[in-house]
């Protein structure tokens, strides 16, 4: 009895240092020069005023990254950033804005060389990981940031930057889209006032109704992937308030979730090439990916309802987008300067929609592949003061994004 009772400590002895052994890690990020990815995220965000609902968004971010210059260990990455947006989860997302910077990353995460505007991105400093080893469920603290851009929520022309500590944990290992990944959860709060006789305070002041206080948290987990030495995908909440000069709030909350794509290059002059021999219009590689001009998709006058037979082209063009199918699409309608007092921007953007919603109801692409923006006639490749100049520009682009 003794001697099975000291054989089965030998071998818990055993199990433990195999999963000790087994659990840690050293979490460095991997920057090698001419390394593209991308990453697509969802905030699903709800806006509230003294607890009535005002806004039911989901926000689309899509940035794609290139190190410009790495070494293996630390790198400086090139961003682009889009910003979409569905309200009241309907229809396509429709672009917002774009942002692009440049900044560095050592191994560890902590970010250099990034200004205060554009305010991305706006979370900075988070994840950083420690130095060293880290076995499941160790526990570290890491200083960061978040910014409050006032001119998009209030119209105030100021950027708030709230410091805070984050509270990080490794949990182990987990598996995400068939892809060994390292699961590790972060937390972090704030209480934030301006300083009394600040000089951001005296400029707050300026407006009718100003922040007087933020307070917020977040609670986030990012799955990393060892292999590639980057984090693979994300999944959080959060909720922050608003407290106003003027005695009112503003409660913003939500959910997030995004994960990073790795894709092969396209072969963009082939598909442009194919494209072209359709007949339906101009196809151009860029550096952007391929850019698909139609000018021969026809809508009935101010509508954005597609004349009979039309869907036959969009057909043809969709089994060539099947082709690649990992690549996302922007659509971009224009329309011609013939209605007074209007630029066309609803209806240019609404023909984007019908196109987008084409290739969505035909499972060419996902809802969250596509985003549509309108130009109205801000972009004229003719004379408007011609019938056949206006026929050029009533035209859809289709962008198929290489990364």
């Amino acid at each position: 009895m003794r001697f099975r009772c000291r054989g089965l400590i030998v071998l818990l002895i055993i199990i433990t240092i195999q999963v000790s052994s087994y659990a840690q890690i050293t979490f460095q990020y991997k920057h090698n020069t001419g390394d593209k990815w991308h990453l697509s995220s969802r905030v699903f965000e709800e806006v509230f005023y003294d607890g009535e609902l005002l806004r039911d968004v989901e926000i689309l971010n899509k940035i794609s990254v290139e190190v410009i210059k790495g070494d293996g260990s630390d790198g400086q990455l090139y961003n682009h950033y889009q910003i979409a947006e569905r309200i009241a989860r309907e229809g396509a997302y429709v672009w917002n804005s774009d942002y692009s910077v440049t900044y560095g990353r050592d191994r560890r995460g902590r970010l250099s060389g990034l200004k205060k505007d554009p305010p991305v991105p706006a979370v900075r400093n988070v994840p950083v990981y420690p130095e060293g080893m880290v076995s499941v469920f160790d526990v570290w603290e890491e200083k960061g940031e978040e910014f409050f851009d006032l001119r998009h929520a209030f119209n105030i022309d100021e950027i708030v930057v709230i410091g805070f500590t984050a509270l990080y944990r490794y949990e182990g290992t987990a598996i995400v889209d068939d892809r060994d990944t390292h699961k590790i959860r972060i937390e972090y709060a704030y209480n934030w006032e301006p300083e009394p006789d600040s000089v951001l305070l005296l400029h707050l002041r300026r407006y009718n109704a100003y922040p007087v206080a933020i307070t917020g948290e977040s609670a986030q987990i990012i799955y990393w992937d060892q292999e590639a030495g980057k984090n693979f995908a994300e999944e959080g909440q959060f909720s922050y308030t608003f407290t106003m000069s003027d005695g009112g709030a503003y409660t913003f909350q939500g959910t997030t979730q995004g994960k990073a794509v790795y894709a092969e290059p396209m072969d963009k002059k082939g598909i442009a090439e194919k494209i072209k021999k359709l007949g339906y219009g101009e196809a151009i590689a860029t550096d952007e990916g391929v850019k698909i001009t139609l000018d021969n998709i026809h809508f009935i006058p101010d509508s954005s309802r597609m004349l009979p037979g039309e869907e036959k082209k969009l057909a043809a063009i969709a089994d060539i987008l099947k082709t690649i199918p990992d690549k996302d699409i922007q659509v971009t309608g224009h329309t011609a300067s013939v209605i007074p007092y209007s630029d066309g921007l609803e209806l240019s953007r609404r023909r984007a929609g019908r196109v987008a919603e084409y290739l969505i109801d035909t499972g060419v692409r996902e809802l969250t592949q596509i985003v549509i923006r309108g130009m109205g006639d801000r972009e004229p490749l003719a004379d408007n003061r011609t019938e056949e100049g206006r026929k050029k520009n009533r035209r859809v682009e289709i962008m198929i994004m290489e990364n």
